[in-house]
């Protein structure tokens, strides 16, 4: 099997990142999958990589996966433009037009102007909504939750409930916003804890101090530090003075005194002078290493409330949809006097 990380792209709900993981876990030849969409990263353990990406874009042919290494540069993370905000505000002026002039509309010879401005409403707040549907639907998937928006806003426009219709819309694009921005800025916070991840080290050597990367430096082996640059490993000074800030792993920001004998740990940043130090612990078993791990990991390891959810929600959705038809169709079928305009 092949443990591989990717870099996903062109992903942009949490749902279609689900779906992703769930497509792939019951895929051949791929003993697990774990979709992160808060780091955007994609771990799988499989045979095949080449059977992963071709999956994956059966499943979404947007997403694009690139595999990722240590060093690999984080992309920007998406944060909500002005467009985005301004086209949602003029939808919202919109519906308030609508929903406090329907009866002197009505009262109007130009009655057609209501429907004008429900579809102008409806289409700038749902715009990306109808877009997604159509793209699953050409997937042959009737049950994602773009689909279930159109099915139910459409069916308000149907029977004349105009404000609802573009209330929903309206509410769900907000939640959407709201999620893109919890979003961004959890991204943000873990960009900041990877920043302090160290990339090199200075070992000492016969011939001098040689660069490293962290991960190839032993333990009892002596490194340098010079002011300014993060501590790549933990260890004890050897001789040096100096003020290390400790703010990327305790959140403080006072820096502290440290002298011969003390030890430091990797990912603080030695501050004014420079210090010799002795690795006490490989790389990977830093205090930077496992805040890393956990963070990065936190996505495979799912409490059961979650996985449950999850599972309830695969079968939850279609079966409301189906329900609903029922109730609509069926009434008049069995029920005398009943018609399919009042169900």
């Amino acid at each position: 099997m092949i443990d591989q990380t990717f870099r996903v792209k062109n992903i942009d709900c949490a749902s279609c990142a689900a779906k992703i993981e769930h497509g792939l876990k019951n895929a051949e030849g791929i003993e697990e999958a774990v979709m992160d969409f808060v780091n955007l990263t994609l771990r799988v353990k499989a045979i095949d990589l080449d059977r992963v990406i071709d999956k994956v874009r059966s499943i979404n042919p947007e997403v694009e996966l690139t595999p990722k290494t240590r060093y690999t540069e984080e992309d920007a993370d998406g944060v909500v433009s002005r467009n985005s905000i301004a086209v949602l505000i003029l939808s919202i002026i919109l519906f308030l037009t609508q929903l406090f002039s329907e009866e002197w509309i009505y009262a109007q010879p130009f009655e057609n102007l209501e429907i004008l401005i429900v579809l102008v409403a409806y289409v700038l707040a749902g715009w990306n909504i109808l877009l997604n549907a159509v793209k699953t639907i050409l997937r042959l998937d009737f049950f994602d939750e773009n689909v279930l928006m159109v099915i139910a806003t459409v069916g308000a426009i149907l029977i004349h409930a105009y404000s609802e219709a573009i209330g929903v819309m309206i509410f769900f694009r907000i939640g959407e916003l709201l999620q893109q921005v919890a979003v961004s800025r959890s991204r943000r916070s873990i960009r900041g804890l990877l920043n302090a991840r160290p990339d090199k080290a200075l070992v000492q050597r016969p011939d001098g101090y040689l660069e490293f990367h962290p991960e190839d430096v032993l333990v009892g082996e002596i490194i340098l530090v010079k002011p300014g640059d993060k501590i790549p490993l933990d260890g004890r000074i050897l001789s040096g003075n100096s003020q290390i800030d400790t703010s990327a792993l305790t959140g403080e920001f006072i820096p502290v005194s440290k002298n011969p004998g003390d030890p430091v740990m990797a990912g603080q940043i030695n501050q004014t002078g420079a210090l010799t130090i002795t690795v006490t612990r490989p790389f990977c078993e830093s205090s930077i290493a496992r805040i890393l791990d956990l963070v990065e990991n936190a996505a495979a390891k799912k409490a059961k409330t979650e996985k449950f959810i999850t599972t309830f929600a695969r079968y939850y959705t279609p079966m409301v949809v189906i329900i609903a038809a029922c109730i609509a169709f069926l009434p008049p079928l069995f029920i005398e006097g009943a018609s399919s305009e009042t169900w």
